[in-house]
Parts: structure tokens; C-alpha cells; sequence
């Protein structure tokens, strides 16, 4: 390689691997100030179609993520219903899809090889366990022999996958693995830090109140490596409230990918919660903008604050409706948005 690129001028080198931990610390230790790391989650829902049935529907996704940039109901019914117009042909295939993701979820391999039974558990189930060897278990000897031991690792993510996405605790944690509330937040941030899964913050206005709060929420960076673990066996039904985590992960998956796209680190993943059965499933804050989802499989819940002036719900629903200040939307809508930029990239790359 190195023979290659000798002499040349503006020399880009794209490393690619599963392995975060690995490949984050290598870099800095070498390659400080000079690379950046970019994140590559499952596919979308607007890629999966394309790959699987040379679906293109990337200009309707813009479409779709004008909805976020509105501030008024009826802007965003419109808009909403645009969107249900210009995808009316494709409804039952999107649908039939999203279904199929809440087993098997949206990872490349999955989709483009149309994976399932054993055959995509065996390859998901690779995904988490090939990542824990390499980004923990090697990793593990700079923070000593104990951790490399530890079976409380493994435990955690199944613990953890097995409950996603609901909310949780240090305390929660350490009480279920028998182990102390530091050592709990040490192997969890290890499994962070590998990207298979990830931390939603309870949000609040102030920041400093924010950092107080203890609870989070835990979601998988997809919904079939989830699967996969938890149940280490192909799945063909999910009672309601089971399919409906799934649907949640998918979209708060979904959301951390367009606001990675966006560069919005600092503003990535939020819930909120007040106790009880006061919480809103995703507050997505695009700069300075609130905007809560709530995401169902058919039937409502109530929801008694909200922390804006309006709240999307998506769900499994044939239409848009309102009622209040309450947006039922159909939820391939919102699993559809794509960021103008990305959208622009995939038009350009078809009319080439």
C-alpha cells in the first residue's frame, strides 16, 4: 500500500471494520489530528429498499425529513400526506418490510442476502460476539485480567437487549448481575463504546439538570442483532408490547443514523421521562429544535405533558390524523427521512 501511494498528492485512505474501540485508539495513538471517524449504522429504510427491490424513494425521504424542519400541525400534515401520496404504490411492499425488520432487523447482509431463519440468527449472533472479542476482550488486558475473565460482560448485554428500549439504572444493573454500581457503569460504557448498543438521556431544559438525572434508556444499534441474542432462535410472532419495542428501536436507530449524518453528536439521544407513566419514547432535538415522537404499533396510549407544542406519534396507521395537539403518523413516514444532503447524494449517484 504504502508502495502505491508513494509520491502521490491529497491521498484519502478509507479504513473500514467493526471493531470501534480497536480502530479508534490505534488512530489516536498514531494518527492524531489527521482522520476522522465516521459511523456506519444499519441500513435505512429508503437504502434496504433500494438494495433489495430497486426501490428508490430518496427523494420522497427529503420529503419526509421536511416534516422535522415545520413548527405548525397543519405543515406537517401536509407535508406527512405528501409523502403517503408519493409512496401510496409502494405501501404494501414498505409495510411488508418494516415488518419483516422488527425480526430480523436492517444490518447489509441481512437485507441484500434476504437472511432469515438460522441463517440470519447464526449471522447476527456473530455480529455481537465477534464485536465483544474484539473491542472488549483484547482490549481488556490495558485494564487488567479481571474484566478479560469476566462472564458479567456477556450477562450485561443480554440483560440489557433483553429489557431494550426501557428504562434503566446503574442500580438496576448492578443489582441484576450481583455486582457493585461502579463496576456496573465500567462494563456498560465497554459495551457503549462497541456500538452495539446505545445510551438515550432522559432530557431537560437545563443541562445541569439533565447530567443529574440517573435514569437512561438503552436501545440496540438494530433490532435483529437484539433479537438474535435475547432469544437465540428464529421468532415468527411478538405479543404487542414486545413488537412494540421493536418498532421503537428501529426508529430510535433510525434517528441516531440521520443525526450522525447531521454531525449533531452533542444532541443524539433523548427520552423523557418525569416517573410514572409520564414519558415521551424519543425527543429529538435538531439544534435548538424539540421535537417528541412517540412510537406505537396500533393502539394509543395518552401521553399527559408534552415538552413542545405539538407530539408525533408513528405507528402501524393506514393515514395522518390529528387530534389536538397530537400527529398520528404512518410510521414508514418517519423511517423514511433522510437529511437533504444524504438525499442529494443518493439522486446524484442514480442520474450517474
Amino acid at each position: 500500500l504504502i508502495d502505491r501511494i508513494s509520491g502521490r498528492k491529497n491521498v484519502q485512505i478509507l479504513i473500514s471494520g467493526s471493531s470501534a474501540t480497536m480502530i479508534s485508539r490505534e488512530l489516536q495513538r498514531y494518527l492524531t489530528g489527521r482522520f476522522d471517524v465516521m459511523y456506519v449504522g444499519p441500513l435505512t429504510l429508503a437504502e434496504a429498499l433500494d438494495i433489495k427491490y430497486g426501490i428508490k424513494l430518496f427523494e420522497e425521504g427529503f420529503k419526509a425529513y421536511s416534516i422535522f424542519q415545520e413548527n405548525k400541525i397543519n405543515d406537517i400534515v401536509e407535508k406527512a400526506e405528501e409523502v403517503l401520496l408519493l409512496i401510496t404504490k409502494y405501501r404494501s411492499l414498505i409495510r411488508s418490510e418494516i415488518k419483516r425488520a422488527i425480526f430480523y432487523g436492517f444490518m447489509p447482509e441481512i437485507v441484500a442476502k434476504n437472511l432469515s431463519e438460522w441463517d440470519a440468527i447464526n449471522r447476527l449472533s456473530s455480529y455481537a460476539y465477534v464485536t465483544l472479542m474484539k473491542d472488549i476482550i483484547r482490549v481488556a488486558d490495558t485494564i487488567g485480567a479481571e474484566l478479560k475473565k469476566s462472564a458479567k460482560l456477556e450477562s450485561m448485554l443480554r440483560i440489557l437487549l433483553y429489557n431494550s428500549p426501557r428504562i434503566t439504572s446503574y442500580n438496576d444493573i448492578a443489582r441484576n448481575l450481583g455486582i457493585s454500581r461502579d463496576t456496573a457503569e465500567v462494563y456498560f460504557n465497554w459495551l457503549v463504546s462497541t456500538q452495539l448498543i446505545h445510551k438515550a438521556k432522559n432530557y431537560a431544559k437545563s443541562l445541569a439538570v439533565e447530567e443529574k438525572r440517573r435514569k437512561f434508556k438503552v436501545f440496540s444499534v438494530d433490532v435483529g442483532i437484539r433479537n438474535a441474542i435475547i432469544y437465540e432462535a428464529p421468532i415468527h410472532r411478538l405479543g404487542g408490547s414486545e413488537e412494540g419495542r421493536a418498532l421503537e428501536n428501529i426508529v430510535l436507530s433510525h434517528m441516531l443514523t440521520i443525526l450522525k449524518w447531521l454531525n449533531w453528536t452533542s444532541n443524539v439521544r433523548f427520552f423523557w421521562y418525569k416517573g410514572g407513566r409520564e414519558e415521551i419514547d424519543i425527543i429529538m432535538k435538531l439544534g435548538t429544535k424539540i421535537i417528541p415522537i412517540e412510537v406505537k404499533r396500533e393502539r394509543d396510549g395518552t401521553v399527559p405533558y408534552i415538552p413542545s407544542r405539538f407530539l408525533i406519534k408513528a405507528g402501524l396507521y393506514d393515514e395522518v390524523t390529528i387530534k389536538r395537539t397530537v400527529i398520528r403518523i404512518p410510521i414508514e413516514i418517519i423511517l423514511l427521512a433522510i437529511p437533504p444532503t444524504i438525499a442529494k447524494t443518493y439522486l446524484v449517484q442514480r442520474s450517474n
